[in-house]
């Protein structure tokens, strides 16, 4: 068992041990503190130079206070991007020694820097086509030619200009002058150059005999008929039995575009005249609040003094003896096909619903 003399003597003796260990770490704390000093001086030069790393300087106090530890000081590396955001956490804790003879407090700080992605607000780009302000018209032809053609574009007997370079089937390049053409389709109304762009719908060439059917005497038997090939869209070609029936509902059909009759006053070029009957393009006209001026049976002159024949025998919502029987004064509205004869300045009624409102 150690006396009191042994133990006074083992305490000096750490106590000269905790001195000298006090020495050597003040003098590391000076080296420490000298390097640390050094340091900031260049960083301050370094971010001067560089404005986009100026912020730094704010953190120098933090980097120094590292230097206050028995730990070797750490190196922070800084990066400038304009697209992340950088927050600063500072930890302090606190390392508490006893001893016999004092008590010592050492402050450690810790910098830790987070980086978080930016946010980015989502943005709308609304697409816009080079036909979205122009006027929709469907119309349908039984029987046109082709009198000019190119790559794009054919000039009808009818009188249309057609485009196809915005369709939803590529027709370019397919048609030829003297094709007999078949359609019944959407278009977009360019007013200012006077050109209809082919949008959508049934718009084709007639297939012409290559070899003509024959009889063999012989054999007795017929000759298929050779054709050339289907061209036009949509391909398939739609089935020839269901197209008139097909073309019945087609007024009833919000999504198939009806010409206001207001933008017929509007523009009058709107409505060309074919050189035949046949030729003549039938047209989805809107007609609302039409006041009659005068009545001759079918006859019917509206107060713009444009004549209608309202005979069909594809007529729905009044029955023809009422229709006959519209007079002065009768204001009517109807939604259907119409052909017009410019001899005469007449929108003839090829299929209708008509109603009377007054």
């Amino acid at each position: 068992m150690k006396d009191y003399i042994q133990v006074s003597e083992s305490v000096f003796s750490k106590a000269e041990e905790r001195m000298a260990e006090k020495k050597r770490r003040s003098m590391r704390i000076k080296r420490n503190t000298l390097a640390a000093t050094s340091a900031a001086a260049v960083l301050v030069v370094v971010c001067m130079q560089n404005e986009s790393i100026s912020n730094a300087i704010k953190s120098i106090p933090k980097f120094v206070s590292s230097v206050w530890t028995d730990e070797e000081p750490a190196t922070t590396q800084i990066t400038t991007q304009p697209v992340t955001t950088t927050a600063v956490h500072t930890t302090t804790s606190e390392i508490t020694t006893e001893t016999t003879s004092e008590t010592e407090t050492e402050t450690t700080t810790t910098t830790e820097i987070v980086t978080t992605e930016p946010v980015t607000e989502p943005t709308t780009t609304i697409v816009t086509g080079p036909t979205d302000n122009m006027k929709r018209v469907y119309m349908v032809a039984l029987d046109t030619r082709v009198v000019e053609a190119d790559y794009d574009t054919v000039t009808l007997s009818n009188g249309y200009k057609v485009s196809f370079i915005y369709g939803e089937y590529d027709l370019r390049g397919l048609f030829k002058v003297d094709d007999i053409i078949f359609y019944r389709c959407s278009f977009a109304y360019d007013q200012s150059c006077n050109i209809y762009y082919y949008l959508d719908g049934y718009f084709e060439a007639e297939q012409r005999w290559i070899e003509p059917p024959s009889y063999d005497e012989v054999s007795g038997e017929y000759t298929e008929p050779v054709t050339d090939e289907f061209r036009g869209a949509p391909i398939p070609a739609p089935d020839p039995i269901n197209k008139e029936k097909e073309l019945r509902q087609l007024k009833y059909d919000d999504s198939v575009p009806a010409l206001d009759y207001a933008d017929i006053l509007a523009d009058p070029s709107m409505l060309t005249s074919g050189e035949t009957y046949e030729d003549m393009p039938i047209i989805k006209i809107k007609v609302t609040g039409l006041k009659i001026a005068e009545a001759d049976g079918f006859n019917k002159i509206s107060e713009d003094g444009r004549n209608w024949f309202l005979y069909t025998n594809l007529t729905d919502g009044m029955e023809y003896d009422d229709i006959y029987d519209l007079k002065e004064g009768d204001v009517i509205d109807m939604v259907g096909f119409f052909s017009y004869d410019k001899s005469s300045d007449t929108l003839d009624a090829d299929d209708i619903y008509i109603q009377k409102v007054n």
